[in-house]
């Protein structure tokens, strides 16, 4: 029994000076060249340094390589180094080296710089080129093709390699592709990647900087060989960011490029900030702020389909599919189909109002009109913009060639129908603004409770319609500089105000010429007229009145920013001629007009015939 453990003392002195003694052991050219074999055996790639590999004991048995080089593929000599390293550690099986051989089984890649390229014809500079790793890829690829379609893939007749831990610490990646001339620097990457052989899942944790922001990522695949080898494969991926949140579970493919099929889910506290984070620039200003978007997803990261998507905007929820194609220079268009219960977007209204009162030199978010185009199909049970409220909208909305286009199909507004057209188009030296609404039978009393309260109401169904322009560099020019037109029908209705009957009687009666006391209403047949807007002045050309009674027209103008009033009327009454007409002369504000008999009017101003 002495003896035994004698020997077993001995044994395990033996084994601990070998182990003390490995760093001088194992640091020859011997050493050397069987790294350099072992990484092209597994990778199919060159791998050189210069110094001597150096062995360690602490905190574990390893070896630290310096300046390491893994060449580009053997058939383009021409590639630059695939990853090129500071440092590269790996851990030491112990065993295998009190026998010379080196094992390494944790990697660490200290400052690594990854040339991740696309070629014009679909290649990669990471596709294994050769070595163990290849052939292995080359067995799954070819079980596979002789699969039957939708069979499960069995793995387990291939060959099994042994790949190991790696991790990668203050890394760069750098990506680029000549087919869409996309470039992609990634630095202070910090990630772990745990694949124990070709047959397990791999699992990469990590962080980066990307775009100026920190990016925590993390990706779970269940065969990953499989997906290597074009098959689909399990996977989870989760991207976060200040600027987004993205996660993605379902199956991938890399048959022919990455394409994914499974559910998503993408949500941004602030759509400016994740306009800016992809490359474009969208002033907070009228911008909607949150973002949500979650559903089915398939395609590719040049072509997405969300199917059953809920596509949620500052609380504003719609469902649909929507669409997001890349195209040739990474121009983006959006195209979807979506319907919401409600849609509110009283605040962007405010954010335009906030604009115009601040004086911001430029439309927010103009120059995104020369970056991408869309296509969205809208539908509402009701919408909201202000006071103004419609039901059963239908609408779309499209950006193409710098322009921006509002068409409203149909929407139910105060009893009656709206269609219309807004359209935004960038010019060199700001936008250009048309808009164009026809309403049919609405009821106008609510209309114009909506608008700022005047001394005078109508009641009545009324059709209108409406033409407006403008152009200017920012909101406060565009809203200051808009001019068009607008007509308005009505037939029977009533005003509330005044009694024209009784006034036009008073006066025919009276040889005063003092204010008119306003009071009353009048009923009428039918009311139109023609208005025209000029900046910030209203100018009536003709506004007709008829009842059983008489007739009344109003020609004039109206200051919309003062409120100032300057208008005259003509009161006939329905006598075949036998009265003399009554004229009148409107002044004073919108709110509190003065009326008086016109002393000055020139004969045939308010004649309908003119």
């Amino acid at each position: 029994m002495k003896r035994l453990a004698a020997a077993m003392i001995l044994l395990a002195g033996a084994l601990a000076a070998a182990v003390v003694a490995l760093p001088y052991l194992v640091s020859s050219d011997g050493v050397r060249a069987q790294i350099m074999a072992q990484a092209h055996e597994l990778t199919g790639r060159r791998m050189s340094f210069r110094d001597a590999p150096k062995v360690f004991l602490s905190p574990y048995l390893g070896i630290e390589i310096a300046n390491v080089i893994f060449e580009g593929s053997p058939q383009h000599p021409d590639d630059p180094p695939f990853v090129q390293m500071e440092r590269l550690r790996g851990r030491i099986a112990v065993i295998p080296a009190l026998f010379g051989r080196i094992e390494i089984y944790q990697y660490q890649l200290v400052r690594p710089r990854f040339s991740l390229r696309v070629d014009g014809d679909g290649r990669t500079s990471w596709a294994p080129t050769g070595g163990r790793l290849a052939a292995v890829l080359d067995q799954a690829r070819a079980i596979r093709q002789a699969a039957e379609p939708n069979a499960r893939i069995d793995l387990g007749v291939i060959d099994r390699l042994a790949v190991g831990d790696f991790e990668i610490v203050d890394g760069i990646v750098v990506y680029e592709s000549a087919a869409t001339g996309a470039r992609e620097t990634f630095t202070n990457v910090n990630a772990q990647l745990r694949w124990p052989d070709s047959t397990a899942a791999w699992t990469i944790r990590g962080s980066s900087i990307w775009r100026d922001e920190s990016v925590e990522f993390s990706i779970n695949n269940a065969r990953p060989l499989l997906l290597m080898a074009g098959g689909s494969s399990q996977t989870a991926a989760e991207v976060r960011t200040s600027a987004f949140r993205f996660s993605f579970s379902g199956d991938a493919n890399l048959l022919a490029g990455l394409y994914l099929a499974g559910t998503t889910t993408l949500s941004a506290p602030s759509l400016p900030r994740l306009v800016e984070f992809f490359g474009g620039r969208l002033d907070v200003g009228a911008a909607p702020g949150a973002l949500q978007i979650t559903g089915k997803l398939n395609g590719t990261p040049r072509q997405m389909q969300v199917a059953d998507a809920v596509v949620s905007v500052d609380r504003n929820e719609g469902r649909g599919v929507l669409q997001v194609v890349i195209g040739n220079g990474g121009r983006p268009q959006i195209n979807a189909t979506l319907a919401f219960q409600s849609l509110d977007l009283t605040p962007y209204l405010a954010g335009l109002r906030q604009e115009a009162e601040i004086g911001r030199p430029q439309v927010s978010g103009l120059q995104l009109l020369d970056d991408f185009d869309c296509d969205v199909r809208l539908s509402a049970s009701s919408a909201k913009l202000g006071n103004l409220t419609t039901g059963s909208l239908g609408a779309a909305l499209s950006v193409r060639n710098g322009e921006l286009l509002f068409d409203l199909g149909g929407a139910t507004l105060y009893g009656g129908s709206a269609i219309g057209k807004l359209s935004l188009k960038r010019k060199e030296q700001g936008a250009q603004l048309r808009a164009e609404a026809a309403l049919s039978g609405i009821s106008l009393a609510p209309l114009i409770a909506a608008l700022p309260r005047g001394a005078f109401a109508a009641d009545g169904k009324a059709d209108i319609k409406l033409t407006v322009k403008s152009d200017g560099s920012s909101v406060g020019q565009l809203a200051s500089q808009l001019r068009g037109w607008a007509t308005l029908e009505m037939g029977r209705g009533l005003i509330s105000g005044a009694d024209l009957g009784q006034m036009r009687a008073t006066l025919a009666s009276s040889g005063e010429d003092g204010a008119v006391k306003l009071s009353g209403q009048t009923l009428f047949t039918s009311l139109k007229g023609d208005m025209i807007f000029d900046r910030r002045t209203l100018w009536l050309r003709g506004l007709e009145l008829d009842n059983t009674q008489l007739r009344a027209r109003l020609a004039g103008r109206a200051d919309l920013l003062s409120g100032g009033l300057a208008l005259r009327a003509r009161l006939n009454a329905n006598d075949a001629g036998q009265t003399p007409d009554t004229l009148l002369f409107i002044g004073g504000v919108m709110s509190s007009p003065l009326v008086t008999r016109d002393t000055e009017s020139v004969d045939g101003l308010l004649d309908p015939a003119r």
